[in-house]
C-alpha cells in the first residue's frame, strides 16, 4: 500500500511542477468559478499578482458579451458532469486591454477519484484486488 500511496503523491508533486512551470496560462477554478490557484503564465497574461486573482470569480475579468459561455461552463462541469469543457473567451488584463484565450477545462477530482480507485484495495480478511470504477 504505501507503494501507492508513494506514486500518488508523486504524481501530486508533478502535476504541481507542471501547474507552475507551464507556459500555458492555467487556473483552479471551483463551482462557483472562484479562481483557486494561478500559475505565473496567467499572472503574467493579466498583468495582476497572483494575490490579487486567487478569491476573485473569473468573471471579474470576462468581458461583458462572454459571461455567459463561462456560466455554460460551469452548468457543463459541475451540473452535468462533463469531464471536459472548451470555450473562448475574452479576458480584460490589469491595464483594460483584452486577452483572447481559447479555455480547455477538465474536472481534476474526476480524475483523481479515478487514480485513488485504481490503487490496490486491501481489506482484512480479503484477497488483494485491483478495482477499477468506471463511469
Amino acid at each position: 500500500m504505501e507503494d501507492y500511496q508513494k506514486q500518488f503523491l508523486e504524481g501530486k508533486d508533478k502535476f504541481e511542477n507542471i501547474f507552475k512551470l507551464t507556459s500555458a496560462a492555467s487556473k483552479i477554478i471551483a463551482s462557483d468559478l472562484t479562481i483557486l490557484r494561478v500559475n505565473q503564465a496567467l499572472v503574467e497574461l493579466l498583468g495582476f499578482d497572483a494575490h490579487e486573482i486567487e478569491g476573485t470569480k473569473i468573471l471579474d475579468y470576462s468581458c461583458p458579451e462572454y459571461k455567459e459561455h463561462w456560466r455554460k461552463l460551469q452548468k457543463a462541469m459541475w451540473e452535468e458532469h462533463q469531464p471536459f469543457f472548451k470555450l473562448e473567451a475574452c479576458l480584460i488584463r490589469k491595464d483594460k486591454s483584452l486577452a483572447w484565450v481559447n479555455e480547455q477545462r477538465c474536472c481534476f477530482m474526476k480524475m483523481i477519484l479515478r487514480m485513488v480507485l485504481r490503487c490496490w484495495m486491501i481489506s482484512p480478511g480479503a484477497k488483494i484486488t485491483n478495482k477499477v470504477k468506471n463511469d
